[in-house]
């Protein structure tokens, strides 16, 4: 090959390709970025403490997506390395894993093309990239590339491709031992990355014989120790599904016997089929339930038991038989077909996945080889112009992915999405009341968790939480309360849950029972700030100010940009007799947030305990600047003035107080006060008896009356 004068034209073009490979892959994942952590990337992620170190990423938890995967758990402490709680350093470790795989696509291809047929030899760099491009840029490769946890199956897929694209190198060029070598390496590093590389070692070997070697007994007796070491990578698999039990949702889900999976998967694999080639009405979540047997689905087994039945027939005549020439064409596409089958297997044949008998992501790898076939075969039809046809799909299809991007971007309508294609989805409903809490929209994140009900009474996972959470931000803690306390039996060890727990008790006035469940939160997550901030809160409540400090302290140093735990802190320290100290934090609070109107009404309660006349009315009417409808400064600032001896302003800012609580009695009778010092007898009468109105018992404003006369 090197001494092909063609070479260094051959080498320009292998560059433009990868290149091109790149740029695409790059503009149709770039808007990728602006996902959040959806669905189980909050377990398998968010929650998952194993990422914080590297000593502990080889041993992620169980009950999550990465149990069993300690390399794809260790790619994501990586991630987490890279941009610690934010997503897009674990976009960033997504693309770069799909774009390898892409450019293990089109070497696979190109030279394989270069193996198997002499006809295609010249075409082999522009055929192999025109399906890398399209492949690397398809919409539904969005579930492996821009949905977080899923990158375990766009990182096997990298594993898979690169220990065949090394073992095509070993055999068709220079530095072959050192070639085996990577192959292993990457095999193994597949098993321990998830369950699908299972068929690897099986698939080099039916590639060495179909392309390389004249019969399966020759290619194992010339690689007997490379194929040894394949083999034996099947014990790494076996020890991670051994510690890896456990992926599985908290809530209730039905049993799926084997029988009604393989009918779902007949109904499953067309369809994505037909997304492969129309990518219209993708579905982020199919649910857990399996699809029955019927006509459809009867067709769909029989095809697919067909085309498994020719490419097993296939493979058995090329096994009784040595070739010294190129595969046959039959051939060829029967490795083709084998691949397909063999990746998805695992997930889509006979052993259920009872959480998810239907995903898009399984089709990761596996479009590799629907597109290559798709793509011979145009070639085959129109010739050279088949390769401008493909860049014009892939422009289309690039242009669906961003679009689909979009949508995963936005958490309510990816969700709306999901329940409008598959209404009957119980789990796309609880997903959607959670993205409404998300957003603040409670009372329809109340009206999707009842509407999960309706579908599937037994799938409670996450209803009561949702509720619960959202019934508190109505104000509605004692409702509340009941529904969290039964979330925490699904979830006893959700810190979030507990931290809402507490939240329900200190607006029911319960700080005593609200440090217990803040304190059993900061013991499941001892580095939330939030958590830290509201035991403190409520230490100080229940006059346990001394405990509350050391909480402040921490939480001012997890998050030293949250201007609201400076305030709490300045608002327990003037609480407890420290105007001065909680001056500091008010100012330190209102440097990190310029447009807090808490932060400077703090100041002004500060410097009113100070006796700062002139300051306290300067941070009082900043906060009144900020935010009009703060009736408590109006009312302190009434106060101060009255105190400076300029009752006509107190009297105003008494009246713009009772403007914003015109049921308040008492603002009502220090309104009549301040009005009486001011010689305005009639309507000082007029403000006490509507005082009185409103609370017959306030002795002042009776008093009040009872000076001023009829």
């Amino acid at each position: 090959m090197d001494s092909d004068p063609n070479a260094t034209l051959r080498i320009r073009w292998v560059w433009l390709m990868g290149s091109a490979i790149a740029a695409a892959t790059l503009l149709a994942f770039v808007n990728s970025f602006q996902i959040p952590f959806l669905f189980d990337d909050i377990r398998g992620v968010q929650r998952n403490a194993s990422l914080s170190h590297f000593s502990t990423a080889f041993a992620p938890p169980t009950n999550s997506s990465v149990a069993g995967r300690p390399i794809a758990n260790a790619t994501f402490a990586l991630s987490h390395a890279l941009s610690g709680p934010a997503a897009w350093g674990y976009h960033a470790v997504n693309v770069a894993i799909h774009l390898g795989a892409a450019l293990l696509v089109f070497g696979v291809i190109r030279r394989t093309v270069m193996l198997a047929t002499e006809q295609l030899r010249t075409d082999a760099t522009l055929l192999a990239g025109c399906t890398a491009i399209v492949w690397a840029v398809h919409p539904l490769q969005t579930e492996s590339v821009s949905y977080i946890v899923q990158r375990t199956e766009a990182l096997v897929s990298f594993f898979y491709l690169g220990a065949l694209y090394a073992f095509i190198r070993a055999a068709t060029g220079r530095r072959g031992t050192l070639w085996l070598g990577v192959s292993v390496v990457a095999c193994a590093l597949g098993m321990a990355s998830k369950e699908v590389m299972v068929s690897a070692p099986c698939i080099i070997l039916l590639y060495d014989r179909t392309f390389v070697a004249r019969s399966f007994r020759s290619a194992l007796m010339s690689r007997r120790l490379y194929y040894s070491a394949l083999a034996a990578t099947w014990l790494v698999l076996a020890l991670c599904v051994g510690t890896g039990n456990g992926r599985m949702d908290a809530g209730v889900l039905p049993n799926i016997s084997p029988w009604s999976y393989l009918v779902t998967q007949a109904t499953a694999i067309p369809h994505y089929l037909r997304l492969v080639f129309w990518p219209a009405g993708q579905v982020f979540d199919y649910g857990y339930k399996t699809v029955p047997l019927t006509a459809i689905s009867a067709v769909g087994l029989v095809v697919l038991a067909s085309a498994a039945g020719w490419i097993a027939w296939q493979i058995l005549r090329l096994s009784n038989r040595e070739t010294t020439t190129r595969p046959r064409s039959s051939e060829a596409l029967a490795f083709v077909g084998c691949v397909f089958f063999a990746v998805l297997a695992p997930s889509s044949s006979i052993v259920p996945i009872p959480t998810e008998p239907m995903a898009e992501h399984r089709m990761y790898l596996p479009l590799a080889a629907v597109l290559i076939v798709a793509v011979l075969a145009l070639r085959r039809v129109v010739g050279r112009a088949a390769y401008i046809g493909t860049l014009l799909v892939a422009v289309g299809v690039a242009t669906a992915t961003c679009a689909r991007n979009d949508v995963l971007a936005a958490p309510v309508k990816l969700w709306l999405d999901v329940t409008t294609r598959r209404p009957e989805n119980a789990r796309a409903w609880a997903n959607l009341a959670h993205a409404y809490a998300d957003v603040g929209r409670w009372q329809d994140a109340i009206a999707a968790s009842e509407r999960q009900l309706q579908f599937d009474p037994k799938y409670t996972l996450d209803k009561d939480a949702t509720i619960g959470r959202s019934l508190l931000e109505l104000h509605d803690p004692a409702a509340a309360l009941p529904h969290l306390l039964m979330a925490l039996r699904q979830d006893p060890v959700s810190f979030e849950l507990f931290n809402y727990v507490g939240m329900a008790f200190s607006a029911l006035r319960k700080p005593v029972d609200a440090v217990q469940a803040y304190e059993t939160a900061l013991g499941l997550n001892p580095k939330s700030a939030t958590v830290h901030a509201n035991l403190a809160n409520n230490l100080v409540a229940a006059n346990r100010a001394a405990e509350a400090w050391p909480h402040y302290e921490t939480a001012a140093a997890l998050d030293p940009s949250d201007a609201h735990t400076q305030i709490k802190w300045g608002d327990a320290l003037l609480r407890t007799g420290n105007p001065r100290e909680a001056m500091a934090h008010y100012q330190k609070a209102a440097q990190l947030q310029p447009q807090s109107a808490e932060a400077y009404f703090g100041i002004g309660s500060a410097a009113a305990q100070l006796q700062l006349g002139s300051a306290a009315i300067e941070a009082f009417g900043r906060a009144l600047e900020l935010d009009p409808q703060n009736g408590a400064a109006h009312h302190n600032l009434a106060i101060l003035f009255m105190t400076l001896g300029r009752p006509r302003e107190g009297i105003a800012e008494f009246r713009a107080a009772v403007r914003l609580a015109p049921q308040s009695a008492k603002l009502h009778a220090e309104l009549a006060m301040a009005l009486a010092e001011g010689q305005q007898t009639v309507e000082a009468r007029q403000e006490a008896t509507d005082a009185l109105r409103l609370d017959p018992e306030l002795s002042d404003a009776r008093k009040l009356l009872e000076a001023i006369g009829p």
